[in-house]
Parts: C-alpha cells; structure tokens; sequence
C-alpha cells in the first residue's frame, strides 16, 4: 500500500492541415516552365490536394506538384493556391508567379504638335517585368536627352524633329519607337526640281515632307495635273524617317518613255498642304563613253588588218626561201667509222643518211668540210666520187668496245643544198686524221 503508483497517457491531437509551397522565388523567364510543390502538416496525416489558378480548379488530381508548361507575361503575378484537407478540416497557401518578360509598347507612340515655346511632354510607354530602362536618343544622334517614360522640353525650331525612345531589359531584346514633336502649321516639302533616270531602269523620285509628323500627312504623286495611277508591280511608294520629317519616294520599275515628265509631290496634314514640282529626265549615254566605244572598236579593227598583213609577208618570205634551195629542206647526214681491230685492219667507213623530210639526196657541186679532219686527205678510190655538199662533224665516242677500246667517232654531215653519197661501186676512201689514214677497207 505505501508503494506509489504510475501510469503513462497518450494524448493524441487532431488538428487541420499547416499548408507552404515551394518554387523557384526568383522567376520564371518567359517560356519557361514552372513547377510549384505543396507540402502539409496534419492530424491526421490522410490528406488531399487541390491546386487553383486564378481562383479556378486545375484539376481533381490529388498531386503535391503543380506544373506549368510555357509560361508567358499573361500569368505575371497570377495566383496559385494549394488547398489541403483531412478528416478535420481544410487549409489554403497562395503564392503568385513572377514571371520575366522583355519590354513591349503599351501603346504606340504618339507625335506631339505644339505652338513656338510651348513646353511639351513626350511619352514611352512600356511594359517589361523588370521594369524597363528607357532613354531618348535624337533620330540619327547618338546623344542622350532625357531618361525615364516621360521626357518634358520646349517646343522651338531647333527642338522639332523625331525622337527615339529606346526601353531596354537585360537578358531580353530592346525596343525602340520614333516620338515626333511638330510645330502647329502645314507641312514644308522639299525636292530637286530635276531628277534622271533611264529607259528599261527603276526609276526613283524623292521629295522630303518637313515640319510635320509623318503619320499625320498624305502624300499625292500627279502627273500633268492626273493622280499617278500605281500599278502594282511597276510602281511602288517608300518612306523614310529622317530627323527632320520624311523622305518619300515614287520608285517605277522598268521605266517606259511615257514616263518622263513633270511631277507633282503634294502633302497635306490636319493644317494644311505643301507642293513641290519635280521634272523627270532621260538621261543619255555620257558623250565621252560614246566616243571611248567608237574608239575601241576602230583599235581592234586596226590590229586585225595589221595582223593580217604581218602573217601574209611572213608566208610570202617561207616560200621564197624554199624555192631559193632549190625546194629541198636541210638534211643531215651520218659517218660513222666501224671498230679497228689491234691487228690494224682497216675500220669500214658506214655512211647513214638521215632524211628529216623524207626526199632523197641529188647530185651536189660543192666539196664536203670535214671538222676535225684533213680534208686534203680525203681520197677516193674505184669510180665513185667524194662526199659533196655540207660540212661533217666529230661526235665524243658515247660507249666503250668489249676490249675496253673506245668506238669509233661518229661524223654529222649538215647539207642545205643537192648533195650526193658515194655511189656502190666506190670501194675505196681514206681518212686522215692526225697523220693516220684510215680507210673502208675496200
């Protein structure tokens, strides 16, 4: 009885779901997708999951996952609620997208008309997430005139003109749009009162529209007093934003005759109208390219008659140098002595003709110069008569006999008139060559 006693309690609370979700706090860049995580403590612990976009249900999935595919600037700070519940009861958590974008124009800007030294504002109106950095430039300066959505100045003559608003997010592209600031007044228009161009070309006329706002005015092209009637595909207008206005063309491709002529370029805005006359000329071939041509082509004709005349004198002088050799082309003839023996029989003589025209040789009346050779010695034997007609030369001995004795010289005999060669009865003719006679052997 007097031992103390103990006993141990559970107690156990029911309680409703404790809900957070989880995503990347950062952001999201546009065209990426999101993934959002719900996560809950409760008693007890059988739960289900709801998601909500924009207070609408997503879908009846029991997930702890939201995902969102291709996010876009639609769902910038859009609201994504996760609803859990238990046999107890039902708890929410909200968090909001934040999604980043590049800069886009809310509205397109707008020119701005003012009275001499009336101070005006001028507007930029951007949407990017982060917020945009915007600065404005001069149409075709790169100095800086003023930052922010709103750029504030006075209307003068010096400050009219277009303006660049120029909204910058990194990470993303910029943008860029032309503000203008006008005085009050119709438009001044501008052009060279003569313009050229030429048949079958594309054909251009340019007058400038000045002190007014390019979206504000209308341009007319006449023609004798006839609107231009554009044809498609022959004519064709083009503007341009300068700092001043506007520079407008009439382009005409494949330009005709009955397209030269006089011009009218009239402009008109809300305060009046303006009107510049252009003359369109047909421009001719320089006079200096004409004469260049004539020139050039009488050069070539001349160079081709003297051409002609030069290769008829030189066949004229080929044929009468051939008929002054009698028509027989030059020939060459060979002497070549055979081997001496070391028993001291006499070399036989071979006389080889060659005939690089295919003719053979005729009778000759001039003596044969033998180089290298006695041309006293020379002597014949039997009825036939000496070499006659050209001149015989010593070629080095190129190979050596099998008993190491060196072969015979060769003899080139060089005719350009009728020459002749021992005839087969000749049986006899010596060589004497430093003191030695050699003969054929017959």
């Amino acid at each position: 009885i007097n031992q103390p006693l103990s006993t141990q309690v559970r107690l156990e609370v029911s309680y409703p779901p404790e809900v957070t979700i989880s995503h990347a706090s950062s952001g999201y860049k546009e065209g990426d997708t999101a993934t959002l995580s719900c996560h809950a403590s409760a008693n007890p612990a059988l739960l289900t999951f709801r998601w909500y976009r924009g207070g609408q249900l997503v879908s009846n999935e029991n997930s702890t996952q939201l995902v969102l595919e291709n996010v876009s600037r639609e769902n910038n700070l859009e609201d994504i609620t996760c609803e859990v519940s238990n046999d107890v009861g039902s708890s929410r958590k909200i968090t909001r997208l934040n999604v980043h974008y590049g800069p886009s124009f809310l509205s397109e800007p707008d020119d701005v008309f003012a009275d001499p030294g009336e101070n005006v504002s001028l507007h930029c109106d951007v949407d990017a997430n982060p917020e945009a950095k915007i600065v404005w430039m001069g149409q075709q300066e790169q100095t800086v005139f003023g930052r922010g959505p709103i750029f504030s100045l006075e209307a003068t003559p010096k400050t009219v003109g277009n303006y660049l608003c120029i909204a910058k997010v990194d990470g993303f592209q910029e943008i860029s749009g032309a503000v203008g600031l006008f005085l009050k007044g119709p438009p001044g228009v501008q052009a060279e009162a003569s313009q050229w161009g030429q048949t079958g070309d594309t054909v251009s006329m340019v007058c400038h529209v000045t002190s007014a706002s390019p979206r504000s005015v209308t341009v007319t092209w006449s023609k004798y007093g006839s609107k231009v009637d554009l044809e498609p595909g022959r004519f064709e207008e083009v503007e341009e934003l300068t700092a001043q206005g506007l520079r407008h063309s009439l382009v005409i491709h494949n330009a005709k005759p009955e397209d030269f002529g006089t011009y009218n370029c009239s402009v008109q805005n809300a305060f009046g109208s303006g009107m510049v006359e252009i003359v369109l000329n047909k421009r001719r071939l320089p006079l200096l390219l004409i004469i260049a041509g004539a020139g050039l082509g009488i050069v070539l004709v001349l160079a081709f008659a003297v051409g002609a005349v030069l290769y008829g004198k030189k066949s004229t002088a080929k044929q009468r140098a051939a008929k002054g050799n009698g028509g027989l082309p030059e020939k060459t003839v060979t002497l070549q002595l055979g081997d001496q023996s070391s028993n001291g029989n006499d070399s036989d003589l071979k006389v080889e003709l060659e005939n690089r025209t295919g003719s053979s040789l005729s009778n000759c009346k001039e003596p044969v110069e033998l180089d290298g050779w006695d041309k006293d010695a020379i002597s014949t034997g039997g009825s036939g008569g000496p070499i006659m007609g050209g001149t015989a030369r010593q070629l080095p001995p190129i190979v050596s006999s099998p008993n190491n004795a060196p072969t015979p010289p060769s003899y080139h005999l060089t005719t350009s008139s009728p020459s002749y060669l021992y005839t087969e009865g000749y049986s006899r003719m010596s060589l004497k060559q430093n003191g030695h006679v050699m003969s054929n052997g017959g």
